[in-house]
C-alpha cells in the first residue's frame, strides 16, 4: 500500500466513521508512510443531521411528488407543508445560494438517523396515535398530532422526515415504500439482493481485499442504532465541521456524491451541508454544482457536478442510495474522471482502496 495512492470510499453510515479513519491515517502519516489521495462519500451522513434530513424532507417530497415512492395525499402534503413552515425550514433552504451569504443556522431537533421505527422509540410513543397503519383516519387533527403540535409524543419538534417516512411505510398505503430509491417497488429488487453478502463472504474475495475471515452482514442494525440513535453525548461530531476541511488543507481530495432518488439522504440536504461548510478559506461553492457533466456511452447525461478548492460534489439523476448499483456506467465515469483522473484511469492501475457502508 505504501507504493500506491490510497482512495477511501464509502456510502451511507460510512459518512460517520470513514472521515475519522482518514483523519487517523493523516495523523499517523510518518509511521504508516501511506499516501492518502482522496476520500469519497456517497449518499453519506457526514453533516448536521437536522440539515440532512429534517430541513430537507418537505422540499424533497415537493420536488418528487410524481415519483412512485413519494407520491402523497393532499391532506398529508398540506400538514407537512404547514409543519415545514412552522419550523422555519423554507427560510433555511432559501440560504442555499452560490456563493452563500454567510453561516446558516440549522434549527430543528434531529432524531439521529431520523427513522423512529428503529428502536428505541420516543418516550410516550403510542402506535395507535403515531402510526398510519394502526387504525384511525387521516384527519387533519390526527395529522397535526403526528407532526407534534400537541407535545413530544410522536416524532419530536420539527421532524417532517419521520412523519413522512412513517406515512409512506404504513401497511394501509400498500406501497412497499423503499426509502433508498423512491422509484423502487418493495424489497424484491437489487436493494435487497443477498448476492452482495454472499460475494463478500467468499474466501477468495476476503483474501483479495485482506479482510478477516468472518461472515459479513448487511445493514447492521446494532451498528446503525449505536451511531445514530443512542445518547447524543456519545454521537461523533459530523465530519463536515472540522475533519473534512482539515483533510482538504492537508492535500486530500474530498468527493461528495448523491443519488437524486434517495429519500434517506436527500440531495437537498447534501447541498445545504455543503453550502454551510467552510474549506480552503471560503464557505461553500461559488457557483452551482452543475457545470461539469458526465455522459454514458450513448451520450446521455448521467451526472452533473463541480469541483472547487479540493472538494467535488456530483449528483446522479437516475440513482438512489446506491449510486454504483443504480447507475453503474455513470458511477464508473465519475470514478475515472473525477476521483482517479489521468491517462491510465481505465486500467485503475497502482491504486489501493478501502471501502465501507451498510453492507461492509
Amino acid at each position: 500500500m505504501r507504493s500506491k495512492k490510497i482512495h477511501l470510499m464509502g456510502e451511507s453510515y460510512a459518512g460517520i466513521f470513514l472521515p475519522y479513519i482518514a483523519e487517523e491515517i493523516q495523523a499517523q502519516k510518518s509511521t504508516l508512510k501511506a499516501y492518502l489521495s482522496s476520500l469519497s462519500l456517497g449518499d453519506a451522513l457526514w453533516g448536521n443531521w437536522a440539515a440532512m434530513n429534517n430541513v430537507a424532507a418537505f422540499a424533497y417530497i415537493d420536488a418528487h411528488r410524481s415519483n412512485f415512492g413519494t407520491n402523497i395525499a393532499s391532506n398529508m402534503y398540506d400538514v407537512l407543508k404547514q409543519g415545514d413552515k412552522d419550523c422555519g425550514f423554507p427560510a433555511v433552504r432559501a440560504q442555499i445560494k452560490y456563493p452563500p451569504s454567510g453561516p446558516i443556522r440549522i434549527p430543528g431537533n434531529p432524531s439521529g438517523g431520523n427513522f423512529k421505527r428503529d428502536f428505541p422509540v420516543p418516550p410516550g410513543y403510542i402506535p395507535d396515535n403515531c402510526d398510519f397503519g394502526g387504525g384511525g383516519t387521516d384527519t387533519p387533527e390526527r395529522l397535526a398530532y403526528i407532526m407534534d403540535h400537541t407535545g413530544n409524543d410522536c416524532y419530536g419538534v420539527c421532524d417532517p422526515s419521520d412523519a413522512a417516512y412513517n406515512y409512506y411505510s404504513s401497511p394501509t398505503l400498500n406501497r412497499d415504500f423503499l426509502a433508498y430509491n423512491i422509484n423502487e417497488h418493495g424489497y424484491a429488487g437489487l436493494y435487497c439482493d443477498g448476492s452482495y453478502i454472499a460475494y463478500l463472504n467468499r474466501a477468495d474475495v476476503q483474501a483479495a481485499i485482506h479482510a478477516p475471515r468472518i461472515d459479513f452482514s448487511a445493514c447492521n442494525g446494532v451498528l446503525s442504532r449505536t451511531l445514530t440513535t443512542n445518547d447524543r453525548k456519545y454521537h461523533p461530531q459530523p465530519a463536515a465541521y472540522t475533519i473534512v476541511p482539515n483533510l482538504i488543507s492537508q492535500g486530500v481530495k474530498v468527493h461528495i456524491f448523491n443519488g437524486v432518488l434517495d429519500y434517506v439522504i436527500p440531495h437537498i440536504g447534501q447541498e445545504l451541508v455543503l453550502q454551510n461548510t467552510t474549506w480552503a478559506g471560503s464557505q461553500g461553492f461559488s457557483r452551482p454544482p452543475t457545470s461539469d457533466v458526465l455522459r454514458n456511452s450513448k451520450g446521455q447525461q448521467v451526472s452533473q457536478g463541480r469541483e472547487e478548492r479540493g472538494l467535488s460534489y456530483y449528483t446522479f439523476h437516475n440513482a438512489g442510495h446506491r449510486v454504483a448499483q443504480d447507475e453503474p456506467e455513470g458511477a464508473l465515469q465519475w470514478l475515472m474522471k473525477v476521483v482517479v483522473k489521468g491517462s491510465n484511469v481505465g486500467l485503475i492501475v497502482g491504486i489501493g482502496g478501502v471501502y465501507g457502508g451498510e453492507g461492509w
